[in-house]
């Protein structure tokens, strides 16, 4: 089956977003922002369906859902022989004893294995845990089939059987044919022989195996956060569409491991191995690092830029580029050249607003340390419509609302349209683009809205328009459309290429232009611990941007950012400066 972009994480918007007619699988990975626990829940109505699968045909995982969850499999590797359950998301089905139970009659052997479901939502809900039932359906001893008894009535009978193909397991009581209470995913049944998914990858020869019939791996989300990214690309339109429907979901949980490796895996799949078929495409992340100092030059920054432009060169990164505006220099980390950050707006549904499409306050702006622009561009972060798990509405018709928000919502929107623009560039070109092609698409076909550059990037998302250049069929291409180059001393002279593909069949008028600093000037304040106002001098108002900085002084002896890792802002009795400086755009000859 020949396959599209495997993205992680809906939605038509209006005058920016554009529902695409094309047709391709894309893997997204979600990892979580607020809860190390909070993931993805593909029983809700528009997400059923949409998990990604191992397409290697090769791989002892071929057809099972791609789940990564370290924090179970390291509890269940390192834990004591006598319960490597213990908060794991693993369901312990050792016990044979079905007593006070009906099962499903269903056992080829006769002998079913039962425990309790690992979700503990499910276990307040009910006031008990759920139970999990394992039959051997097919063959003889082979357990293929999971009963989750979600209408806790002990009756296995009446509850849907979830096996490979068919994985979520979810309670419609109503019988609208909309499911109401979920019970999870299952992507692994313990056969005796197999290791759990990455446990040899990293545990080697150490791995456990899990007994024959004694573990069932269940993915599920006890938030809305994950289920909120995953909706915004890729719902079904039982209650909300997604921007990209077609694509597959791969869930990452986030937990205490770092980022770095989560991308890592994520991007080399069970296997180990780039481009083999169990690794995402497109990784979302709604979230980020804003206490680094030194973001954009901090040591994750680094490693995914060496990831997604040599491991795994044809894995986009998407970030969000973080809620702490709107001052500049207060976006994220991870923050580098090939690293997409998101930023957000308010919403586009409101013809009528006076601050639709406009960037939203808390947007983070840029730079980063290293000066490089972000955010990339935006997206709609304010009153966006999301999925929601049914462990909040139990009810599959209620399962959503118009609350997302954030650059945790932005991001996704952003993730969606690049899965797109694989899919165009695929279908034009044989193959998938790098992450550096699919970047200079997006930015390229960016709607400018006239912000300063560190608010808005290149502008808000145009998936229209980047579904055309991605084809070639319409547009301009700029490469590269952010440009880093190696640090340079002030005062000397910058060379570098800029290509252009114009796919329109129109002229286009080329304004290049460079921001160079006019002027400067320096005021100085005595400090009086009070609220100080100062009229800008009116030979500094005539420019394009003026910058106004604090100047902090250093007490001698004390520690500053040159020697420590904290940042320390001392008041400094005595007097304020304040440092002003005018820029203005210089046109330049292409």
């Amino acid at each position: 089956m020949d396959t599209g972009p495997i993205i992680i994480l809906a939605n038509d918007q209006k005058c920016c977003y554009y529902q695409s007619s094309i047709q391709y699988i894309a893997r997204i990975i979600t990892t979580i922002l607020h809860h190390n626990r909070d993931t993805t829940d593909f029983a809700t109505p528009d997400l059923i369906g949409t998990q990604a699968r191992v397409s290697n045909a090769s791989s002892p995982y071929y057809g099972w859902p791609i789940v990564i969850d370290l924090d179970s499999l390291s509890l269940y590797n390192q834990q004591s022989p006598g319960n490597p359950f213990v908060q794991s998301r693993y369901a312990n089905t050792t016990s044979i004893d079905t007593t006070g139970f009906q099962t499903t009659g269903t056992s080829k052997s006769g002998i079913y294995h039962i425990g309790d479901h690992p979700d503990g939502y499910l276990a307040q809900f009910f006031g008990q845990p759920a139970k999990v039932l394992l039959v051997d359906e097919k063959s003889f001893g082979v357990y293929d089939t999971v009963y989750v008894d979600l209408n806790n009535n002990r009756d296995f009978k009446d509850d849907k059987p979830c096996r490979k193909g068919d994985e979520i397991s979810y309670w419609d009581r109503d019988k609208d044919g909309y499911p109401d209470e979920s019970g999870g995913m299952v992507y692994f049944i313990a056969d005796g022989k197999m290791p759990l998914p990455l446990a040899r990858t990293l545990y080697g020869e150490n791995a456990k195996i899990p007994k024959n019939g004694e573990l069932v791996a269940f993915h599920y989300d006890d938030g809305s956060h994950g289920t909120m990214c995953a909706g915004i690309i890729a719902a079904q339109g039982e209650n909300i569409k997604g921007i990209a429907p077609d694509a597959r979901i791969m869930p990452v949980q986030n937990s205490a491991e770092n980022d770095m490796i989560l991308c890592l895996l994520a991007s080399i799949g069970y296997d180990g191995v780039p481009e083999s078929g169990d690794e995402a495409d497109i990784m979302n992340r709604s979230g980020g690092f804003s206490y680094f100092f030194n973001k954009g030059a901090d040591e994750g920054s680094a490693f995914l830029e060496y990831l997604t432009t040599n491991v795994s060169p044809s894995t986009t990164i998407v970030y969000a580029n973080g809620n702490d505006g709107s001052g500049y220099g207060t976006c994220q980390s991870p923050s580098s050249e090939h690293v997409i950050n998101a930023g957000a707006i308010y919403d586009l549904w409101w013809n009528s607003s006076s601050y639709s499409g406009d960037v939203i306050c808390f947007s983070s702006r840029g730079p980063n340390v290293l000066g490089q622009v972000k955010p990339n561009v935006l997206a709609t972060g304010y009153l966006a419509p999301r999925v929601l798990p049914l462990s909040e509405t139990h009810s599959g018709k209620a399962a959503w609302n118009d609350m997302g928000g954030g650059t945790s919502s932005a991001t996704p929107h952003v993730a969606a349209v690049i899965a797109l623009i694989y899919q165009a560039y695929k279908d034009a070109h044989g193959e998938f683009p790098t992450s550096e092609k699919a970047r200079d698409i997006l930015m390229s076909s960016a709607t400018d809205i006239d912000e300063e550059v560190f608010a808005q990037g290149s502008g808000i998302i145009n998936a229209k328009r980047a579904v055309e250049i991605a084809s070639g069929k319409d547009g301009v291409l700029i490469e590269p459309a952010l440009l880093v180059t190696s640090p340079v001393e002030a005062g000397s002279a910058l060379e570098f290429n800029l290509t252009i593909s114009n796919y329109s069949g129109k002229p286009i008028d080329l304004k290049p232009k460079i921001l160079v600093k006019d002027k400067s000037k320096e005021l100085t304040f005595e400090n009086t611990n009070k609220n100080i106002l100062f009229t800008l001098p009116e030979d500094m108002l005539d420019c394009d941007l003026l910058k106004v900085s604090r100047i902090i002084q250093e007490i001698p002896g004390a520690r500053n950012w040159r020697n420590t890792r904290v940042m320390i802002f001392t008041s400094i009795i005595g007097e304020i400066r304040i440092e002003m400086e005018k820029y203005r755009n210089v046109n330049l000859s292409p």
